[in-house]
């Protein structure tokens, strides 16, 4: 016996109709908001450009742990090397420049500064590895109020890599000079460039000399201990570890 073949209804026709023209006018919002945000910020591109490329290089730092029995690399001392120190256990050796010629990376960020790069030692090459235990960095950022919060993350920060963006101070070029550090009023960039911290801010970009915590335009990425962690046991390389 066939079957009858099946035809919608007008109420079932209108329906589709209506589902495509949201799907436009939301395709259609988006494209305005992007354009929007772009047009008024010359910088924006190169903003998101930076945020790719700290994703590429997270994912450099893991496979690095994984070809290497479980370890981060050290920073490397040099802005001008690119090669990881071989150990990074005491408190300025753990800070520096991200090793791009041990991660096959390119060797500066959009504006042309290095990256710098801080690693927990406990999860760096020239130590154990040791993942019965937390990393201690963390990552915060502005509230409405502009009070520092946490930012929800699985666990605390096994590396931390940071781009001091347009206005590059902090940071070092490509010839290894350094430019100037941020000024009194960049409160949050000053945190950033600090060797001896272990909470990196993250926030939008603000360029406005008044606001409330200064003018911010770094652009951080990390590692968590658990993602190294949960890659390292997906990958099968290095053994069983500690949850």
């Amino acid at each position: 016996m066939n079957r009858p073949s099946y035809k919608p209804g007008l109420a079932q026709q209108r329906g589709v109709v209506v589902m495509i023209m949201l799907v436009i006018m939301v395709m259609g919002s988006a494209y305005f908001l992007i354009t929007s945000l772009t047009k008024g910020d010359p910088q924006h591109p190169r903003m998101v450009d930076a945020t790719t490329e700290l994703n590429q290089i997270r994912e450099a730092l893991i496979g690095y742990a994984i070809s290497n029995g479980r370890c981060l690399p050290c920073p490397s001392a040099s802005a001008t090397s690119g090669t990881a120190a071989a150990s990074c256990t005491t408190a300025s050796a753990r800070v520096g420049f991200l090793p791009w010629l041990d991660l096959n990376l390119g060797e500066q960020d959009y504006w042309g500064h290095r990256y710098r790069y801080k690693v927990d030692p406990n999860f760096a090459t020239g130590s154990a590895c040791d993942f019965s235990i937390a990393a201690d960095m963390i990552a915060k950022t502005r509230d409405a109020l502009d009070t520092l919060t946490d930012i929800p993350l699985p666990s605390t920060l096994a590396a931390v890599i940071i781009s001091h963006g347009p206005n590059g101070f902090g940071s070092f070029n490509i010839n290894g000079v350094a430019l100037s550090n941020p000024p009194a009023a960049n409160i949050d960039e000053r945190t950033n460039r600090l060797n001896g911290t272990l909470a990196f801010i993250q926030r939008p970009m603000v360029t406005v000399t008044a606001a409330a915590s200064g003018p911010f335009d770094d652009v951080i990425g990390w590692v968590t201990r658990q993602e190294l962690r949960d890659q390292l046991v997906k990958s099968n390389c290095c053994g069983p570890l500690p949850p």
